[in-house]
């Protein structure tokens, strides 16, 4: 439920971005009822409005408020924080009430670096060495075509800044975080799947960047078809290992 709802928030924020500085209260509304309802899920959904902040601060630098538009917009963006806080407090009542919000998980064991150690004694790069074992490669291929793109400042890639960085920061925070606070992967990485559709979409920016910048039609027909020949890969792979798709590796592994 959580992974569904960080989902369906990110989406909301999206749209919001690419409104521009308006705010739509029919896109407002309804985006801060699903942040609430990812934060009542897990504490840590609140980190939504922080990737909101980055989306809106990149919407904002691109068309600036006019001077008599600012206290309108304040007002819509503090209900939006009003109604995600109130609908996270309405869902979860222990938020109030002081009680616990996280029952700490028994250590599970997992295999990290060919051994076997408990959760609670990982290595806090866990996550991101276990992320670049299981990322299908067409993914890899998007993300480092996204970063190379960004570097060169490639027109598609700012011209979608605010969306793509609300979409970069929501996929990659959780991951620093895990890495920087030491955090229990009790359940393995089954906790940090709904960075996944993120990470695809970055992905998805990159491919499509690259793909405009490439001027020569051979170049283009060889993009695609390393993507295709990858995915088709994937597919396979999937097919294959049938039903123990958990347990998928990336050929690069």
């Amino acid at each position: 439920p959580f992974a569904v709802a960080y989902i369906w928030s990110l989406y909301g924020m999206v749209c919001l971005v690419r409104r521009g500085n308006a705010l739509p209260v029919q896109t407002t509304l309804p985006t801060s009822i699903v942040i609430g309802f990812a934060t009542a899920l897990q504490l840590h959904g609140i980190s939504l409005l922080g990737y909101l902040a980055v989306g809106i601060v990149l919407t904002v630098r691109q068309s600036p408020i006019p001077g008599p538009e600012r206290s309108r917009w304040a007002i819509r963006a503090g209900t939006l924080l009003f109604v995600s806080i109130l609908t996270a407090v309405v869902l979860r009542p222990s938020y109030l009430l002081g009680h616990p919000v996280a029952e700490t998980n028994p250590p599970v064991f997992t295999i990290f670096g060919g051994e076997y150690v408990s959760s609670s004694e990982v290595s806090r790069w866990y996550a991101p060495a276990l992320l670049s074992l299981v990322l299908p490669e067409s993914i890899w291929i998007g993300l480092i075509c996204a970063i190379v793109s960004a570097l060169l400042g490639n027109r598609f890639i700012r011209s979608n800044s605010p969306s793509l960085g609300l979409i970069a920061a929501a996929a990659c925070i959780p991951i620093l975080i895990v890495v920087l606070l030491g955090a229990d992967l009790s359940d393995g990485i089954r906790q940090l799947l709904f960075i996944l559709p993120p990470l695809a979409i970055c992905a998805a920016f990159g491919i499509t960047s690259a793909f405009r910048q490439l001027a020569d039609p051979r170049a283009r027909q060889g993009l695609c078809a390393v993507v295709g020949l990858t995915l088709a890969l994937t597919a396979w792979e999937t097919i294959r290992i049938h039903p123990y798709q958990s347990s998928y590796y990336n050929h690069l592994s």
